[in-house]
């Protein structure tokens, strides 16, 4: 009985990971778009397109608000990736 429990358990966990899987998937869909108006802004103001006091300022900001239980570490290798994919999407 217990490995059926555990079992359904098991599977309502996934089916929470997986819906907040698609929650993820649109939001960072939604900060590309507005990452993306920035990008096509900045010549105009004579701005670099890369900024990375800006980058450090929104981990820093990130790791302040972090609970857990990822560690800081965690979280900044997850930034770092956003980050880098997100000045390689094509604008």
């Amino acid at each position: 009985m217990t490995d059926d429990k555990n079992l359904r358990e098991i599977e309502q966990h996934r089916e929470a990971i997986d819906a907040l899987d698609k929650q993820i998937v649109a939001l960072l869909n939604e900060r590309q778009t507005h990452a993306l108006a920035i990008r096509a802004l900045k010549p105009s103001m004579h701005m670099g397109l890369f900024d990375a006091k800006r980058e450090e300022q929104i981990v820093d900001a990130l790791l302040a608000e972090n609970q857990g239980p990822l560690y800081s570490d965690n979280l900044r290798e997850i930034y770092a990736v956003i980050l880098k994919v997100s000045k390689e999407v094509p604008a």
